[in-house]
């Protein structure tokens, strides 16, 4: 089958037999790729949805369950000849905390259960002997292969953090096994990508086709088309010899493996955390969760299992043996779907002449969101991906708000072809000099700009829209920011659409810009590399427009660099940018635009003072710039993310995002945005 294999819907696989077919041979083919590194006919959603509705078919209609499908680890897959010296079972699934709390009510842990996150990559055993001295060298590494037999891999020296040489683990006498999960970062995925395009090939869908190719191939082969870094994360050992000593609990395995070198699925987060009921569960499922936009790694979900040894043995496994009733994993939504290009466009472009292209997608549900547009960030990206109209691909919300293509499946169909020439104006004056191409042709980006300059963000003109400003220009009355000043109610009212009150609010609304912050003033210039937080820093620095234009007429870029943030690059831009508005400053000081000084009004005990604060979400009464404008004039700072130098979070209580979650870890404090409203206030 191939990658564009339709599969029919759950109620139609669950009514119609023959749809039933279809789905099972589907579902067989997509399992077979996601444990062989093939292209799978289906994404993780799609496949946990169509397999959950052969599911409900079996049970309903008392239909032939596809062979291995519904409990096996890896169904539709070759054993391989190396058995494995105990079965590598997979886990019973759960989607929401009802199903948690089912779990724990139905096997009742007595010592509670550790959470840890599961993995997103390819399952392995890792056997070592020993070699006499008290430690033991890796003799094999193993794939998971149907769970009973798996085969060898050649390659298992790509996993560079898998010690070659252990301690031997405490009761273990002879050779043991470390079972874990295989899984690559998004570096080392990009690089093997970058690799196999260079040599002409296809390049992976996903990091787990990427590791099972690496992992197998010969490498006596001539072509080797690409190369990568393969990381390892241990979830438990165990001694192959009868009668060794596992250990006291899970826990003490996990803290073994520790100290024994060996990186597990506990420690590339925060260590294994104890639950001692659901809902204490529950919350380290969420603050697993929290982190997925922060990892530079896969992880699908969060994994519970009972902490003590007594209990697993209480448990035991499902009456057919195949799955163990000890642990349960918890999935998260899929962050990647996939879907088909129908269009390839640009959005305009931007205020500083920036060309990005967007492609218009079948609409897919992606984190609880319909997804139709998805950007492609830069000419230079599309072009890498190997994008075309009609070509399918996995899209992604990164850090849950902007949706991006992340992979492309392989195809034949004409690559597209990047611009020639600015598609919004015609021009040929493209620089191409850096990653994201610009239009340097000074009228194709002016209604982008001047409609950004009036904006909330910047001026703040009420009720002139990028409408307005687009009318304005189509009639030659506005050219640049200045002619805005210049306008009369008589020429608005000329227009098609506006009368004579339409003219006099708009010339209201600009006159009401005159004196607005200096902050805003910049912001409203337009210049490269200076969004509205490097304004507010570089008015706060200079204070007034008189001195920063001292600098920029007198000085030199090096002088730029004072101000937080600014390197020499960003210096080099943001002093030729200013220096090439300065007769639009002028002019704009001789029609009455002054900007007012920016002050810093905070006193020694002023509660913001030094701090630096992040604002998730709104707070009531105020845009988000004014929020951190009013943060940063009373001598805190503005941050967008958080870290370990953050001095407070505000966010909604209760809240689940990432930020508070991250905040949480941290142990910063957290404020509702309500009251930080009244802080402000005061």
């Amino acid at each position: 089958m191939t990658a564009t294999t339709a599969v029919p819907s759950p109620t139609e696989i669950v009514t119609d037999r023959a749809a039933f077919d279809i789905a099972s041979a589907v579902a067989l083919d997509a399992a077979d790729a996601y444990y062989g590194g093939n292209v799978s006919p289906l994404d993780d959603a799609a496949y946990d949805a169509t397999v959950e509705a052969i599911a409900k078919a079996v049970q309903t209609n008392g239909w032939p369950a596809p062979p291995g499908l519904l409990d096996e680890v890896a169904a539709g897959t070759n054993a391989g000849d190396i058995v494995h010296p105990r079965r590598m079972l997979s886990l019973a699934k759960a989607t929401t905390a009802e199903e948690i709390d089912k779990w724990w009510d139905r096997h009742r842990p007595t010592e509670g259960v550790i959470v840890t996150p599961k993995m997103d990559g390819s399952s392995a055993r890792a056997r070592f002997v020993p070699v006499g001295d008290g430690t033991a060298r890796l003799d094999a590494v193993v794939s998971r292969g149907n769970g009973e037999a798996g085969e060898a891999y050649a390659n298992h020296d790509e996993i560079t953090n898998l010690p070659q040489t252990v301690p031997m683990p405490p009761g273990i006498t002879g050779p043991f096994d470390i079972v874990g999960e295989v899984y690559m970062d998004a570096a080392a995925f990009d690089a093997a990508n970058d690799a196999r395009r260079t040599k002409g090939k296809a390049p992976f869908v996903n990091p787990r086709n990427c590791i099972a190719g690496m992992l197998r191939r010969d490498k006596s082969e001539a072509e080797h088309d690409y190369d990568g870094r393969l990381t390892f994360a241990a979830y438990d050992y165990y001694g192959e010899t009868p009668g060794d000593d596992d250990g006291d609990s899970y826990h003490d395995r996990l803290t073994t493996l520790a100290t024994m070198g060996v990186p597990t699925v506990a420690t590339v987060t925060d260590g294994p955390v104890l639950a001692n009921d659901p809902t204490d569960a529950m919350a380290l499922i969420d603050r697993i969760g929290g982190l997925r936009d922060t990892l530079d790694f896969e992880i699908d979900g969060a994994v519970c299992r009972v902490r003590s040894n007594d209990d697993a043995t209480r448990i035991g496994d499902r009456s057919d043996g195949k799955v163990p009733n000890y642990a349960v994993a918890f999935k998260y939504p899929a962050q990647a779907r996939r879907t088909t290009i129908m269009d390839i466009s640009y959005d305009g472009i931007g205020r500083t002449g920036l060309i990005t292209p967007v492609a218009r997608v079948a609409p897919v549900e992606v984190s609880g969101v319909t997804v139709s547009n998805v950007t492609l960030h830069n000419v230079n990206e599309a072009v890498r991906l190997g994008v075309a109209i009609g070509c399918e691909v996995e899209i992604a919300r990164m850090g849950d708000v902007i949706p991006k293509v992340v992979s492309v499946l392989p195809h034949d169909l004409p690559p597209w072809q990047a611009p020639t020439a600015c598609p919004n104006c015609g021009s040929d004056d493209i620089d191409k000099s850096e990653l994201r191409w610009r239009c340097t042709n000074p009228d194709c980006s002016t209604l982008a700009a001047l409609t950004y300059a009036v904006s909330r963000d910047a001026l703040d003109a009420d009720g002139v829209s990028g409408k307005v400003i687009e009318a304005l220009m189509a009639a030659g009355k506005v050219s640049d920011l200045a002619d805005l000043y210049r306008l009369t109610a008589a020429d608005v009212a000329g227009l098609d659409g506006w009368g004579t009150t339409s003219g006099e609010q708009i010339v209201a609304a600009i006159d009401a810009t005159r004196n607005r912050p200096l902050n805003r003033f910049l912001t409203a210039l337009g210049v490269r590399m200076t969004g509205r937080t490097m304004c507010r820093r570089i008015a706060n620095h200079y204070g007034t427009l008189d001195a920063l234009l001292d600098v920029i007429t007198n000085g030199s870029p090096a002088d730029l660099t004072v101000v937080d943030g600014v390197g020499d690059t960003k210096a080099q831009h943001i002093f030729d940018g200013f220096r090439s508005r300065l007769d639009l400053i002028a002019d704009l000081r001789s029609l009455g635009v002054e900007p007012t000084g920016a002050t810093v009004q905070a006193s020694a005990d002023d509660p913001i003072v030094g701090k630096t604060i992040v604002v998730s979400g709104a707070v009531p009464g105020m845009s988000r710039t004014e929020v951190k404008e009013m943060i940063e004039s009373r001598g805190g700072k503005a941050s967008s993310s958080v870290s370990k130098n953050t001095s407070l979070v505000v966010v909604e209580h209760g809240s689940t995002s990432s930020k508070a979650k991250k905040a949480a870890d941290l142990g910063i404090p957290t404020m509702d945005p309500a009251d930080f409203a009244a802080i402000l206030s005061t």
